[in-house]
């Protein structure tokens, strides 16, 4: 019985540990206490927006494209848009326009460490003069989020990003098992059937 308790306790330990700590999250998961970065109260032609605790690379900043939005940076520079904070975070997201491509958010830890991504269109997503729209957020419970890029299939020149949004994770956020986690489990759970099954035998 201890050999079988021993065996269980590893096995939920490691699915612990393959747990996915991010989830998708919509602009209106975020609270009164989320701060809001307008990308496009940043001068027409910057390449480089920087706030106290946030600082926006590897774009252009063009004021005026997209009547009606605050969409206004735009990946002139292959490699996707850099989203630096000075401190990381829990829960982050912001609006986008794609050049009839999906688009991609991926969030990293400190160490560089992929935390996760979620990947939106083109089809299904409202439009603006033709092109889908979107938004594209992740949380992270640990409040791990150091930086983040926004990018797509194309090298450059194919998603626009509005008003940043980011804050502390809400505790209604909480892990989201990956499928392996579950395949994991299930073949833990064999084989300490297995096991018990040949003591039971012998």
């Amino acid at each position: 019985m201890k050999t079988f308790n021993k065996s269980l306790a590893a096995v939920l330990i490691l699915c612990a540990g393959s747990t996915a700590m991010a989830k998708s999250v919509s602009l209106s998961d975020f609270d009164t206490s989320a701060t809001t970065i307008q990308t496009s109260s940043f001068a027409a032609g910057a390449t480089t927006l920087v706030s106290p605790e946030v600082t926006i690379s590897n774009g252009t900043n063009y004021l005026g494209r997209w009547t009606g939005t605050q969409l206004s940076y735009l990946d002139t520079n292959t490699g996707g848009l850099l989203v630096k904070f000075s401190s990381p975070v829990g829960m982050f997201g912001a609006e986008f326009v794609a050049n009839h491509v999906p688009a991609t958010l991926s969030v990293y830890s400190a160490s560089n460490i992929l935390i996760d991504s979620i990947t939106l269109g083109p089809t299904g997503l409202k439009t603006i003069n033709g092109f889908p729209t979107g938004f594209l957020g992740l949380a992270e419970t640990s409040k791990k989020i150091d930086h983040a890029v926004f990018s797509t299939t194309m090298a450059r020149n194919s998603i626009y990003i509005g008003p940043i949004v980011y804050q502390e994770v809400s505790s209604t956020v909480s892990p989201v098992p990956e499928p392996e986690t579950y395949a994991m489990l299930m073949g833990g759970l064999a084989l300490i059937g297995c096991m018990v099954s040949r003591r039971k035998s012998s």
